[in-house]
């Protein structure tokens, strides 16, 4: 009797399982775009900007569905903290083989401390999948208190206060 029952309850929840992921409130689509950075965290320290040889920004799609997928292109946009257009990128990847995944250098690099939405969207047919990862940028450590930030403190770094946009 024993192994009926737990073929019974494995059934049910393989069929609970299967009808969640079917119901679930985000739409299935069969492109994943992601972005990759050379630092942990997505946190750079300004000493980095410049030491750095290769990309600091790598942007990647992936066909997460079981046929190919054709006409595949991918748009990067770059914000600031106050969300001005600082990059914009595009690229058409072509043909992507299921379970594949290209990936594209970003020419952006950022100038000096403060904080970057990257945002990369990707398509195909009428199929769009959206990802944005938020990267920053922040001066190194130092001993004391520094005398150009409003409050005294080791958080800032020169113009990173200037409120332009």
């Amino acid at each position: 009797m024993r192994p009926i029952l737990a073929s019974l309850l494995l059934m049910i929840a393989t069929t609970a399982g299967a009808f969640a992921q079917a119901t679930s409130a985000e739409p299935q689509t069969p492109l994943a775009p992601d972005v990759r950075t050379a630092a942990q965290g997505n946190l750079f320290l300004t000493s980095e900007l410049a030491s750095s040889a290769g990309p600091l920004i790598r942007v990647a799609v992936a066909n997460r569905f079981a046929l190919a997928l054709k006409d595949v292109s991918a748009e990067v946009v770059v914000l600031d903290y106050w969300g001005k257009e600082l990059a914009r990128q595009a690229w058409d990847l072509g043909s992507l083989e299921p379970g594949k995944e290209v990936e594209r250098p970003l020419s952006f690099r950022p100038t000096g401390t403060g904080v970057y939405d990257v945002r990369v969207t990707a398509k195909t047919g009428g199929t769009s999948a959206t990802k944005m990862v938020t990267v920053g940028v922040v001066p190194p450590p130092a001993k004391g208190l520094r005398p150009e930030s409003f409050f005294a403190s080791n958080t800032n770094d020169k113009g990173h206060n200037e409120f332009d946009r």
